[in-house]
């Protein structure tokens, strides 16, 4: 009896110890287990990845605040030309003009419709304050699939947050940063910003290098002018500018050096109106090149690793997320190219010595909203 005993527990202790047959419902639940720490890993390390990337921008305001111009310091650049002023009446009607709100009346809640500032600035270097040489706003429409690059001149005359009087758009940023930027479009344009990037013309010429170069029609007047501007950037590279200077006319390519000085021409007939579109035709030729480009793993590692030291944002982490997952969506959008002011919106005048531009705020605000918002042609001269 005692071996039997002794054969019924030791039997009993393997019973209790042997595996159980796991039910189907148990396997689906484990198979579905694995694949979710698997998931979990690789949106793990994914988002390590976004981290690192992200890291390496400049997060926040692009320039430091002790730098920035006081009121009394704003003077005119050294290349520009002392103005005669208007007719005092005229002069009296645009600072008037500058006192009314915009009451545009214009519902700008669109969930769809995304306002981003591009902020090109004129310094030199790595480490140099510039002005707000370029100031660009990228609408995205998803509702009408449209990319909207509307360029705001520099030199319009209004109404600045902070400072005593009037004074051009580019006074803004130079003594406030992109706040100041950001109060004075809203303020006098009725016009909702939701981020800002901002890159220097130094950082500029790396991306265009990296991307193969831009795509332009160049003048012989153009290809002239350009030559002042290759000396300038071939000096701080500390390069020979001479064999930037073998570009052609017509439609060329041109790289970072090339495309810089064509971005920058502004004394040609219609100055500063020109530059802004040559400007957007820069833009509009690395959006073409990116969607006509498959890129491979590599090559957008070393984009990354080149472009996103150069640009500073105060885009948070979870819209550079939402912004990134619809890329594969804004190569079907099409491209638009806008400028405020529009075309009989504007008059050339002269200011303390400054040549401003006396813009109708509210008809460009409602022009704008009709362009970005409902789709319509841009009417630029």
């Amino acid at each position: 009896m005692r071996n039997v005993k002794g054969k019924k527990i030791i039997m009993a202790r393997k019973n209790i110890y042997s595996k159980k047959k796991r039910t189907p419902l148990q396997k689906a639940f484990l198979v579905i287990g694995i694949v979710f720490c698997v998931f979990a890993v690789l949106l793990s390390a994914a988002y390590g990845v976004f981290l690192h990337y992200y890291g390496k921008m400049n997060i926040g305001e692009p320039d430091d605040p002790s730098v920035w111009l006081k009121e009394g310091e704003l003077e005119l650049k050294e290349e520009e030309i002392e103005t005669e002023n208007s007719a005092e009446e005229d002069i009296q009607a645009l600072e008037e003009a500058l006192k009314k709100k915009n009451e545009s009346g214009l519902d700008f809640g669109d969930e769809d419709v995304y306002n981003l500032l591009l902020l090109g600035t004129d310094g030199r270097s790595k480490s140099e304050r510039g002005r707000s040489d370029s100031m660009i706003i990228l609408s995205i429409n998803r509702r009408t699939k449209k990319l909207t690059l509307t360029s705001l001149m520099r030199d319009m005359y209004m109404d600045i947050p902070g400072l005593s009087q009037g004074n051009r758009l580019n006074a803004a940023y130079s003594t406030g940063g992109t706040e100041r930027l950001f109060a004075t479009i809203e303020q006098n344009f009725d016009i909702p910003l939701d981020r800002f990037v901002s890159v220097n013309f130094f950082d500029f010429v790396d991306a265009i290098e990296l991307l193969g170069g831009v795509d332009v029609n160049v003048t012989a007047k153009e290809k002239e002018v350009m030559r002042q501007c290759i000396r300038e950037v071939c000096r701080l590279k500390g390069i020979s500018p001479d064999p930037y200077y073998n570009h052609g006319t017509g439609d060329v390519t041109l790289n970072g050096i090339q495309a810089l000085a064509y971005a920058r021409i502004r004394h040609l007939a219609n100055g500063e109106y020109d530059r802004t579109g040559r400007q957007r035709e820069v833009l509009t030729s690395l959006f073409e090149k990116v969607k006509s480009q498959k890129l491979s793993l590599s090559e957008i590692k070393q984009l990354a690793d080149t472009i996103l030291p150069c640009l500073s944002t105060n885009l948070t982490q979870s819209e550079v997320l939402g912004l990134l997952s619809e890329v594969p969506n804004y190569m079907d959008y099409e491209l638009v190219s806008a400028r405020i002011p529009f075309k009989g919106t504007y008059k050339n005048m002269g200011v303390r010595g400054m040549a401003v531009i006396g813009v109708d705020f509210e008809e460009n605000t409602r022009q704008w909203y009709d362009v970005v918002y409902n789709g319509a042609e841009p009417q630029v001269d």
